[in-house]
């Protein structure tokens, strides 16, 4: 098939050509499997994926949020290993619980070993001090770095149903790009609960909602409250800010086309609660493409972009030299920030760091590497 400039990826194909490798070596999010192979859905998990290599072949980009800037100010949720409870009061099971999609799980008796399908939800389990408990992940989960020592279960976007399976998993934790696979592994015996949070608030729930299942209640109520202390410094940075100061942002998914975000998304709550206006906020879609024209006229002051640790993705230095982007304030002023991919793309316990960090890049003066 030929792609024509400007084309989004799209693998339509069920034969190993090089894209569709590309793409399930990736394990690609935003990527849904039916008879027809793969097929691309910006929508599909928390605000999809692009792809593009070397400018001129798709690669990995994705979305949503940050690092540690000061352990003794902005520490995290720090992931834990021993997943023996101590301290949550004592579970009682069998209990049921309501997944993401809205579907009743049952949690027969307390996980012993578990199974993530995604690397947020992995960064979840560490956090809650389930680690210990964690017999298996997919590949490109990394954070962590006692992942890498795990059972490895496939790609994120084609995980083995087999390998879960002789894992003898009693509990299995997936996202909505799985749900091709429930029925299968529901027959199967496994226990599936789907996570997928939409907003900082349901990231917070969902990490309370692992605690509750796993018998870890105050691990997991001790991450979130960390994550709302990070926030709440932010506020509290910000909150003398006049609304007439509020840097206005442009959130770039991709550059060809111009892709954004809408109101309706993470990336466009993180960014109103680290103090920034989103030029795209009047959107009627999550995931608006903009042409040039319009983006000049609405002439952002600051970008943000993320930032993948593999390569590929928007490159700022080539950004600021194309045509017709030179107009744009962000682009004169100098003012276009990469973030750390997996900080803003994975809805888990370090959402909160990305958000200090897009922060900390609109408002340098008003934090410091000691304090706010």
């Amino acid at each position: 098939m030929t792609r024509k400039p400007g084309d989004l990826p799209v693998c339509l194909s069920p034969s190993p050509s090089e894209e569709r490798r590309w793409c399930q070596r990736l394990g690609c999010p935003g990527l849904k499997s039916d008879r027809s192979g793969l097929r691309w859905r910006p929508d599909y998990y928390l605000g999809g994926v692009l792809m593009r290599k070397n400018r001129n072949r798709w690669a990995l980009l994705t979305i949503i949020a940050l690092v540690v800037v000061s352990l003794s100010v902005f520490s995290g949720c720090k992931p834990q290993t021993n997943g023996n409870g101590n301290g949550s009061p004592e579970a009682k099971y069998p209990m049921e619980v309501s997944d993401s999609i809205g579907r009743t799980v049952t949690i027969s008796a307390q996980p012993e070993r578990i199974v993530s399908l995604a690397p947020s939800n992995t960064e979840v389990l560490y956090a809650c001090g389930l680690g210990d408990k964690v017999v298996g992940v997919t590949t490109f989960c990394n954070y962590p770095e006692e992942v890498a020592d795990k059972e490895k279960v496939g790609g994120f976007s084609d995980p083995s149903v087999e390998k879960i399976v002789e894992l003898n998993a009693d509990l299995v934790l997936a996202t909505t790009i799985h749900e091709k696979y429930l029925e299968e592994m529901e027959n199967l015996g496994l226990t599936v609960l789907v996570l997928n949070p939409g907003t900082v608030e349901d990231v917070m729930a969902e990490i309370k909602l692992v605690g509750e299942i796993t018998g870890n209640v105050e691990e997991a109520e001790q991450c979130v409250s960390e994550m709302k202390a990070k926030i709440d410094k932010v506020q509290t940075a910000l909150e003398d800010l006049p609304d007439e100061d509020r840097v206005r942002v442009f959130y770039l998914l991709w550059d060809d086309p111009i892709m954004t975000i809408g109101p309706n998304t993470l990336l466009h709550e993180i960014i109103t609660l680290a103090g920034g206006v989103s030029v795209s906020s009047d959107a009627d879609t999550d995931y608006p493409t903009y042409s040039l024209e319009v983006l000049v006229e609405k002439d952002p002051e600051a970008i943000i972009f993320t930032v993948m640790g593999s390569g590929g993705g928007i490159d700022a230095e080539n950004l600021k030299t194309q045509a017709g982007w030179s107009g744009i304030s962000a682009i004169k002023n100098d003012r276009v920030y990469g973030i750390d991919d997996d900080l803003m793309s994975r809805p888990g316990p370090r959402i909160a760091d990305g958000l200090v960090e897009v922060a900390k890049a609109l408002y340098p003066d008003r934090f410091t590497d000691s304090g706010e």
